[in-house]
């Protein structure tokens, strides 16, 4: 296994440490999510813990599934593709602007993708914000 120090990747796809003054903006599914401007690039961490939409806990939803997705708690950062020559990389998912993620860099099973990419991850946030559904019958008289 690769060396990954002080949570920056590993050597030959190392992740990318970058400040940024504006939150960034998500596109998931065409719904817009305001994510923390560090989101990605401050080193190999669990960036999705808890992170709407997709890995917001079911349980406050009173839904049978509660668990969130593995990937949640897995770690990863943005690389530069072209530096990344150890580790797999895939482009963002919800930025669209050249950006490129990866797990296998922090040492993670990147989970995300297949979830993501076969519509499981979309039937997930569906049950979330569509709710139960709900029938009701109106009597008129």
């Amino acid at each position: 296994m690769a060396d990954v120090s002080a949570n920056t990747g590993r050597e030959g796809c190392q992740c990318l440490i970058q400040i940024l003054s504006a939150p960034q903006i998500a596109v998931i599914y065409d719904k817009k999510y305001e994510y923390e401007a560090s989101y990605g690039w401050q080193g190999c961490k669990s960036y999705d813990v808890n992170r709407a939409p997709l890995c917001e806990p079911h349980s406050k939803l009173e839904l049978n599934d509660d668990q969130p997705p593995d990937f949640c708690t897995s770690e990863w950062c943005y690389v530069n593709k072209s530096a990344c020559t150890t580790a797999a990389y895939m482009p963002s998912a919800f930025f669209d602007d050249g950006v490129f993620y990866s797990y296998e860099t922090c040492n993670s099973t990147d989970t995300f993708t297949k979830c993501y990419e076969n519509g499981a991850c979309k039937e997930r946030v569906h049950s979330i914000y569509a709710g139960p559904i709900c029938a009701f019958v109106m009597i008129v008289l």
